[in-house]
């Protein structure tokens, strides 16, 4: 897969499936107000971050575990203790199929991300106290609570998820693989990309 394919990939799932082309012309200029826009919501998610939510406590953790793991609204709402794993080399990691594309993918965890899940359990959804309802309910006065005015929606969190990375010099490769792109996952370079490179990638989170 070519690397501008692959970024290709990346912006056209931050888009919500509207594919922005990375070539000359109007392509480009989108790709760069795409992503202007993208470090604005960052910074919004930074505010909102340092802004505890009582009223809905699992609002909160659900979106800054998406902060910090990339997932989707559709998988935060069904991941369950079951989904959560751990072994030798890392303290723990989360495998489960994406409800989008039905893939099974396995993703290291950082250490904030681990201290957002809390106490551990045997069994049960992680985030019992949300649905798709609640958060279109309560992002909203979450953000008021914050005083952010701009139009901040869930799938927000991920895109912040992957600036992280990009920022942080991530290839796009991993970024792509950590995402759990159908189009990465279902061909040999999903198949060879190492668990220690992705774990590399999340520790530069932590």
């Amino acid at each position: 897969m070519r690397k501008g394919h692959v970024y290709k990939t990346i912006v056209a799932d931050l888009l919500t499936g509207q594919v922005v082309y990375v070539g000359d012309g109007k392509g480009a200029d989108a790709l760069k107000r795409f992503w202007k826009k993208v470090r604005k919501a960052k910074t919004a998610i930074k505010t909102v971050a340092s802004t505890p939510y009582d009223d809905n406590p699992d609002v909160y953790r659900a979106g800054m575990f998406s902060t910090y793991t990339g997932l989707r609204r559709s998988d935060i709402l069904a991941l369950r203790w079951e989904n959560i794993h751990h072994d030798r080399g890392r303290k723990a990691y989360i495998r489960f199929r994406i409800k989008k594309t039905g893939t099974l993918i396995q993703l290291p965890l950082s250490l904030p991300a681990i201290r957002v899940l809390g106490e551990p359990k045997s069994e049960g959804k992680i985030f019992p106290m949300i649905t798709e309802s609640i958060l279109t309910i309560h992002i909203p006065r979450w953000l008021r609570k914050a005083r952010i005015r701009k139009h901040i929606t869930f799938h927000c969190f991920r895109h912040t998820f992957a600036m992280q990375l990009l920022d942080k010099g991530v290839d796009i490769y991993t970024i792509a693989a950590l995402l759990g792109h159908r189009q990465v996952s279902s061909t040999q370079n999903y198949a060879k990309m190492s668990s220690k490179k992705m774990v590399e990638a999340i520790i530069k989170m932590e």
